[in-house]
């Protein structure tokens, strides 16, 4: 951690904060008929509105698709871990081994991130953790 700005470490525990304390939400049924789940993807797009953070969009080791945040320092807050339980997670991807983990997508975002359903989902889970951080009194900059 003592490579980490100590307001790094501010944003950080208070993503975390808000992540543990955000309801379920409900986002419908896929086309399989499947209650749809909160994503990486949607997690971080969301935070992003609240917090001085850049949501990301790549490969978790160069296979799975993931969604993580950049700080302004360059460090990883990744609040959705892939087979981890718990988060969120910090991660100190200069100069250790975790850098290898988190590929950035060359294009920006994956395309079906750029269309609906998607970008209502966003929306709605957007607007759940504003009211979350109102509802627990978090003091939050302008992000």
């Amino acid at each position: 951690m003592s490579k980490v700005p100590k307001e790094d470490i501010k944003i950080f525990r208070e993503i975390r904060l808000v992540v543990e304390e955000l309801p379920d939400v409900e986002f419908g049924k896929g086309p399989d008929g499947e209650p749809i789940v909160i994503s990486c993807h949607m997690l971080t797009r969301a935070l992003a509105e609240y917090f001085p953070v850049k949501a990301k969009d790549g490969f978790m080791v160069n296979i799975w698709q993931h969604s993580w945040l950049e700080t302004k320092g360059g460090f990883i807050i990744d609040p959705y871990p892939i087979a981890l339980v718990g988060g969120p997670i910090l991660v100190v991807a200069k100069d250790s081994p975790w850098g290898s983990f988190y590929k950035k997508y060359l294009h920006g975002s994956f395309p079906d991130l750029m269309q609906e359903p998607f970008l209502s989902q966003v929306k709605l889970l957007t607007k759940v953790m504003g009211d979350t951080i109102e509802r627990i009194h978090l003091q939050l900059r302008s992000a």
